[in-house]
C-alpha cells in the first residue's frame, strides 16, 4: 500500500489539500454561529501600567477598580491581580435567577464607569464561549456556589 501510495503523490497530496481546507472553513465557520458569546457570568479586566511603576502606586486604581465593580447591582465577588508591569482582575455577578441583566449590559455598564473614573483600565471582556485551557466555564462558579 506504501508503493501504491507514493506513486499516486499528486492525488494524495491534492486529497489532503481538499480536507484540510474543508476542516478549515467548517472550524471557522462553527466557532462564528455554534459559539456565540454566552452569559457565564463573569467580567474580566485588564489594567495599563506606566512601565515604572510600584506597587503601591497602583494600590489606589485597584481600589478605584474594586470600588466600581462593588456598586454593579449584580456584584458577587471579585479578584485582582497586581503586578508592577500589568494587573488583571474580574467580577463575579449574581446568578442568573437572582438578577435583572444579562452579562452583556453589565459589561457595558461596567466599561462606561470605567472610562468615566480611570484613565488606567481597558475596557472589560468576556470570557470565550468555548473553553481553552486556561479558562473553564463554570468551574470558577460552582466552586463559588457549590
Amino acid at each position: 500500500m506504501l508503493a501504491a501510495t507514493l506513486r499516486a503523490r499528486g492525488a494524495v497530496y491534492l486529497g489532503w489539500l481538499i480536507l484540510t481546507l474543508a476542516v478549515v472553513s467548517h472550524v471557522h465557520v462553527l466557532a462564528q454561529r455554534a459559539c456565540a458569546q454566552r452569559d457565564q457570568g463573569v467580567v474580566f479586566g485588564a489594567m495599563l501600567v506606566p512601565p515604572n511603576a510600584t506597587l503601591e502606586q497602583l494600590d489606589p486604581f485597584r481600589a478605584e477598580v474594586t470600588r466600581i465593580f462593588k456598586e454593579t447591582p449584580e456584584f458577587e465577588a471579585a479578584f485582582q491581580i497586581t503586578f508592577p508591569f500589568q494587573g488583571f482582575g474580574g467580577m463575579l455577578v449574581k446568578p442568573w435567577d437572582q438578577r435583572s441583566r444579562q452579562i452583556f449590559a453589565i459589561a457595558n455598564d461596567t466599561n462606561f464607569k470605567l472610562a468615566r473614573h480611570s484613565r488606567r483600565a481597558r475596557p472589560v471582556f468576556l470570557p470565550p464561549a468555548l473553553p481553552s485551557a486556561g479558562f473553564l466555564p463554570g468551574r470558577v462558579r460552582d466552586r463559588l456556589h457549590g
